[in-house]
């Protein structure tokens, strides 16, 4: 039976974060990596150039870092969440984005729900507005709590392999979300669609043992074994080369 390599949490930049999670996908094997983010980030689909979406003066003003992703879809505000990417080949999962979602969606529902979440996948996009955050909007396959988004996901494909990362959100700074964007305090446009686990459960949840239990559920789903391996100093001269290329910073 193969082996997932888990990485296991750790937080760095923005920029570190996404080399670290293209450096995986040229790695053999099934990889699944979790991470945080040292400071408040934003990350930016690979297809969004345009910063007028957000408060660039408050976000220079309160140190929010920017980065662009390697997947594509809307931005995303990262703060008090558990990360995770997963890489492997296309043929063990499926040559379909969608059925390749459900497959990872699967065990996180069912990791959230061993902690009281009543988590569930969408089966349908929903499409509500033209925003462009993320977490206003749920795709087929991503994981709610009724109406309300909890977990965002974006996947990337080369010709043999890709990469799925997502942000599953622990607890909302509601005012650093609202203030990013420039949405009244007063609205509560972001509650109605938005949720997190601290909002969703009455037990405690850590993130390190949400962590270790998606990485068994994901083992008994694929039918492999798990080994923590962290990145070695191999590892990271290869992440620490791509790094560059997604430092974004405010002018």
């Amino acid at each position: 039976m193969d082996e997932i390599r888990i990485i296991p949490y750790s937080r760095y930049e923005a920029h570190v974060n996404m080399a670290a999670d293209e450096y995986i996908m040229s790695l053999p094997g099934t990889i699944l990596r979790f991470y945080g983010w040292s400071t408040p980030s934003l990350s930016f689909g690979r297809f969004r150039n345009k910063l007028s979406e957000i408060d660039e003066s408050f976000c220079r003003r309160n140190n929010i870092s920017l980065v662009k992703r390697l997947t594509g879809g809307q931005t995303v505000l990262h703060q008090h969440e558990l990360t995770y990417s997963i890489a492997s080949d296309i043929n063990l999962f499926s040559d379909s984005i969608t059925k390749t979602y459900k497959m990872i969606s699967q065990p996180l529902v069912e990791a959230l729900k061993s902690f009281g979440v009543p988590a569930a996948m969408e089966k349908q996009k929903r499409s509500r507005s033209n925003s462009n955050i993320c977490f206003k909007e749920v795709s087929s396959f991503e994981i709610a709590v009724g109406n309300k988004k909890l977990v965002g996901s974006a996947q990337f494909r080369s010709s043999k392999r890709f990469l799925q990362h997502g942000s599953i959100l622990m607890n909302i700074d509601w005012n650093l979300w609202k203030k990013t964007w420039r949405i009244p305090s007063n609205s509560s446009e972001l509650e109605t669609r938005i949720t997190h686990i601290a909002n969703e459960t009455t037990r405690q949840v850590d993130l390190i043992d949400l962590a270790d239990t998606i990485s068994q559920k994901l083992a008994v789903s694929l039918n492999k074994s798990c080994s923590e391996n962290r990145f070695s100093a191999k590892d990271w001269t290869g992440i620490n080369n791509l790094a560059g290329k997604y430092k974004w910073e405010l002018s």
